[in-house]
């Protein structure tokens, strides 16, 4: 979904989000067709769909004040966004949902983003220059991976980091979670 959106862009093909999202979906179906039987599709095309409609929706709140304020309002509002409503799907899907999924989330993102995939990206960028600054860099890659997964490990195995439901909370927490996009993309929240 993101390689099509960027392939748009760097393209300059001007089509709505709603168009990308059908095509994308088209291009996936034709070329994976099985792949609408997974529950890693949906949560991903929900998720993929979730970050630009948050985007969009709260682009003016997002776009105020200097550089670092930005990027730290819209960290928080992409997770906190994805966190609220991939509740529902992960009680449909799983009969459970994450309480630190946020915690885990708004730590690890930018780390995987601006640390371990940059240096594994490095690596191969300089290994047909240094191979001794390549393995260095591939090194720093997986201590910063290891580092990423030890506190995602921290946080896993804390007794309340995973809540079971029952079939009456999955509808619930659905039935909530349905109302709660509604409302929020569907609201008209700024003037």
């Amino acid at each position: 979904m993101l390689s099509f959106y960027w392939f748009t862009r760097l393209a300059a093909i001007h089509i709505s989000i709603k168009r990308w999202l059908l095509l994308t979906l088209f291009i996936i179906t034709i070329t994976t067709p099985f792949s609408l039987f997974t529950v890693s599709f949906w949560l991903s095309v929900y998720a993929v769909t979730l970050i630009f409609m948050t985007l969009w929706r709260f682009k003016y709140f997002i776009n105020q004040g200097h550089k670092v304020s930005r990027f730290i309002k819209g960290l928080l509002v992409i997770q906190l966004s994805l966190t609220v409503m991939l509740l529902p799907v992960s009680a449909l899907f799983f009969q459970q949902i994450s309480v630190v999924a946020f915690f885990a989330n708004i730590i690890a993102v930018p780390w995987m983003s601006f640390i371990s995939i940059p240096l594994c990206l490095l690596s191969l960028v300089f290994l047909p220059l240094s191979e001794t600054f390549s393995q260095f860099l591939i090194m720093l890659c997986l201590e910063s991976i290891q580092f990423i997964w030890d506190y995602l490990s921290y946080l896993s195995i804390k007794p309340w980091s995973v809540v079971t439901l029952s079939s009456l909370h999955v509808q619930l927490i659905v039935f909530f979670g349905l109302v709660i996009v509604l409302w929020v993309f569907f609201a008209k929240i700024y003037p």
